[in-house]
């Protein structure tokens, strides 16, 4: 390989880099918009992490303000009754 063919491959990988970073910022754009949406529709910030294949916390990061906290259920439910008592 000679370097004008090592440049111009590197330049491709750039360029092509930059096409993929601009296509995750739009999708990153789309999946808060739709992660809110849920939040609005009362869907279960587990069911929204499971659907979008993220944490529960990163999901409850983008919660609206107009939207109250989901309530906690399980073990966390549980812990908190045995801190009651």
């Amino acid at each position: 390989m000679t370097p004008d063919e090592a440049r111009r491959e590197l330049n491709a990988i750039a360029n092509e880099r930059r096409r993929l970073d601009k296509r995750i910022q739009l999708l990153d754009q789309r999946e808060r918009a739709a992660i809110e949406a849920a939040w609005r529709a009362r869907v279960t910030p587990t069911e929204i992490a499971i659907r979008v294949g993220r944490s529960t916390a990163h999901v409850r990061k983008f919660r609206p303000d107009d939207v109250p906290p989901a309530r906690s259920g399980g073990m966390a439910k549980v812990k908190r009754q045995n801190e009651q008592s």
